[in-house]
Parts: C-alpha cells; structure tokens; sequence
C-alpha cells in the first residue's frame, strides 16, 4: 500500500479540450462560479463553506499546516473540539485532491524522522518506530487513514444498506427499537434542528459549524449524531436525518466514512454498554459529559461569532 504512485504522462491539456457550444457562444462566464451555480437545480440554502478552497495547492497547504502538530496529535489534543487541532484534510481527500498513499507515505515519513522529500517508503504498513511524541501523533493518524478508512470502504462495499437502519447488528437495532416509546424531554422538527435551534448550545454550535464551514470537528460528530437518538421518537428517522443532514451540509458528505461514522453513533462497530433510557445498550454520550472534558463554551463562542 506505502508505494509512491508514479506522475503519469498528461495525454492532454484542459484547453484543448471542446467547451460546450453555450460557453463558446459567451453564454455561459466561466470566471463566475456563483453565477454558474445560480443556474444549477441545486439546493440554494446551503450557504457557500467558509474557510476551505478546493485543489491540490490549498491540500498541500493544509498539509504542510498540520505536519508540524503531529507532536500533539497522539495525545488526544485533536479530539478537543475547542481547539480546533485537526487535519481538516477530509474535504480533500473525499474529492480527490489528495492522495491517501501521498498523504500516508509523507505522515509516515515524518513520524520516522526522516526529512520531508526524503527517505524510501516502507515495503509494508509498519507503525513509525521513532521514538517521541510525533511518531505517536502519525501512528494516530495513519491508524485513522488507512485501517479505519478502508473499514469504512469495505462497510459500504459489502452492506447494501449502509446508509439506513437496517445496516445495524441486530442487537443495536433491537435495543433502540425496544426504547423507541421512552419518554423524550425534547422533540424538535427537521427544519429546526438543520438550523441550530434546539436547547443544547453544544450542538447548536455543532451544527452552525457544519453548515457554515461545510466542516465539523470529529468528536463533535459523534455527540451531534447521538443526541438525535435523544431528541428524535424513532430511532429509523433518527438515523435517516443523520445521514441527511451530514450529507446536506457536510463537504466530505457522501462518504464511506461519513456513512460508517453515523452507523458507530448507532451502535455498529461497538459492544454493548448498560441499559439505559432512550438508548438502550447502544453507548451513550450526554452534554455533561462533554463539558466535563472540554471548554465547549470556547467552542460556542467561536462558531457564533464565526458562522452567525
């Protein structure tokens, strides 16, 4: 897998290409995306996300950004959504822009030691064998981007129904319907929730973060999914506006990994934990939590003065 993919020759340039005959007539201004969009049957209340440019450049540009906060990200720095620690490279490699051999071999790289550019890639997957915390930041990140990601791959590969319920084991499909009838203390529509409006201002910021930035910080996806099990009566609607709602406004929507990510929050993946209310045995996760561990009033504060 750690094989450098080798430049293939260009057969040919973008400009020799034959533009369609509304662009050649002057109809059609290729240098206004927004007017271009305009003309689209799309979705027109998703806002344009705020702080991501496509392409390689800007892939290598965040790249390089994270490389030097490896140091921090084997300590669970990254989990803490308030502050904002992350690669932000999903977007990039959901469309492309990046490879994930590219991308593996230059994190493997630097948890070796060995100097950006140089040094051979491994003959097989080995965990860094550097000593030090940026060897234990890229053994993180490549256990993320190579183990769990072709999980993910092969999740959606082999299930036919891994973007609804049904994907579930059946004893997380089992625990949430035999809760389905307790009693909920909030019930918000579809139309609120997509908006931000419910009482927790820890998922509100979440989901202002999401459709602003078209990014949400990884740990507090994990919180936003479980509180609609919470908030939603059937855990089958619960589970379907997950994966509308991620895949609405989330850049790297549509993905294996968006998909297995909403299938864990429902159990998949994951052991049983003690009955409890509302969820069951599927493992919990409450606002309290949350606070205990992190300054998500830091957070609330960043994502309303960013994205309201």
């Amino acid at each position: 897998f750690l094989t450098p993919v080798r430049e293939a020759p260009l057969r040919r340039r973008a400009p020799d290409l034959a533009l369609p005959a509304d662009v050649e007539a002057g109809l059609v201004d290729l240098s206004d995306p927004l007017a271009l969009l305009a003309l689209l049957e799309i979705d027109k209340g998703v806002p344009p996300a705020v702080g991501f440019t496509g392409g390689s450049r800007h892939a290598e540009t965040r790249l390089q950004a994270f490389l030097p906060r490896l140091r921090s990200y084997g300590t669970g720095k990254a989990n803490n959504p308030s502050v904002q620690d992350n690669s932000f490279l999903s977007p990039y490699l959901h469309f492309g822009h990046i490879s994930p051999v590219e991308l593996s071999l230059r994190i493997w790289a630097a948890g070796q030691g060995a100097q950006e550019g140089g040094g051979a890639a491994a003959p097989a997957f080995t965990v860094p064998s550097a000593a030090g915390a940026v060897a234990s930041g890229a053994a993180a990140f490549l256990e993320e981007l190579i183990v769990r990601r072709e999980l993910a791959r092969n999740f959606c590969n082999f299930c036919e129904e891994y973007d609804k319920f049904g994907c579930l084991p059946g004893w997380a499909q089992a625990t949430l319907m035999q809760h389905m009838d307790d009693k909920r203390t909030h019930h918000y529509s579809f139309e609120q929730l997509q908006r931000g409006e419910t009482h927790d201002p820890c998922w509100n910021a979440a989901q202002w973060e999401m459709v602003a930035t078209g990014h949400m910080h990884n740990y507090m996806r994990m919180y936003w999914c479980k509180q609609l099990i919470t908030w939603v009566q059937d855990p089958r609607v619960a589970f379907e506006w997950a994966v509308r709602l991620n895949n609405k406004f989330s850049l790297d929507g549509r993905d294996e990994n968006g998909y297995m990510g909403i299938a864990w929050c429902f159990g998949h993946h994951d052991r049983p934990f003690p009955d409890r209310p509302i969820f069951g045995t599927v493992r919990p996760m409450t606002r309290s939590g949350l606070e205990s561990k992190f300054d998500m009033a830091r957070y609330q504060r960043l994502f309303q003065r960013k994205c309201r």
